[in-house]
């Protein structure tokens, strides 16, 4: 069964954005997403200011995010996190909960992913109110918002091996060394390596071998 979860923040989880002695790391993740916002240049962003004004209402939009998601301990209840139910039914939930329909289409969403709704049956939701919360934030955002946290995510998405060196190293910077204290970056080809054995895994460790 399909699996639906909360999702669309870029700390490694919700107390990040609340936690007191995580203060820290939130300047610094509003600094690191301004500095990648603002390497997309014009005509994203002019400037710095853009882009600081723009991370500002990423980091935001995220929070409210954060705070509707369930916690690592709520997560662990079996009970709570066990919501079956069909595409449409979670549809009718969030278009409940937003007043009509909202941005997020979720038979849009599965059949771009390569499941039509009709093909993939019963989804289980395992976090139903955050997701249905979610859908209603991004409801209220304002488009400039909403364009500005999917562009921050799509980069964020490929900043650590599929665009230029100083994407990577920003991505780098932060997520490995600030997050994790990792201070040296393996090479290029062994992280093009590690790529490869993520995607193929045991099953073809004899091509992997040959690889390497």
């Amino acid at each position: 069964i399909a699996q639906l979860s909360q999702s669309g923040i870029g700390l490694p989880d919700r107390d990040y954005y609340f936690d007191e002695d995580k203060e820290d790391k939130r300047k610094l993740y509003q600094e690191h997403i301004a500095a990648t916002l603002a390497l997309l240049g014009a005509p994203y962003y002019a400037d710095k200011a853009a882009a600081e004004a723009a991370a500002a209402g990423v980091y935001n939009f995220e929070k409210s995010l954060a705070e509707v998601h369930m916690t690592r301990t709520e997560r662990r209840d079996p009970i709570k996190t066990y919501n079956k139910m069909s595409v449409a039914d979670l549809q009718a939930k969030c278009d409940e909960a937003t007043g009509g329909s909202g941005r997020v289409d979720f038979s849009k969403f599965f059949a771009l992913a390569g499941k039509p709704a009709d093909a993939i049956g019963d989804i289980n939701v395992t976090t139903l109110d955050a997701v249905v919360k979610s859908a209603a934030l991004f409801k209220e955002a304002a488009p400039a918002t909403i364009s500005a946290y999917l562009r921050w995510h799509i980069v964020r998405s490929f900043a650590n091996f599929d665009l230029p060196k100083a994407f990577v190293d920003l991505h780098f910077s932060f997520y490995e060394t600030a997050l994790k204290g990792t201070k040296e970056q393996k090479p290029r080809w062994k992280r093009a390596m590690g790529f490869v054995e993520e995607a193929l895994g045991e099953r073809s460790e004899e091509h992997t071998s040959e690889l390497q």
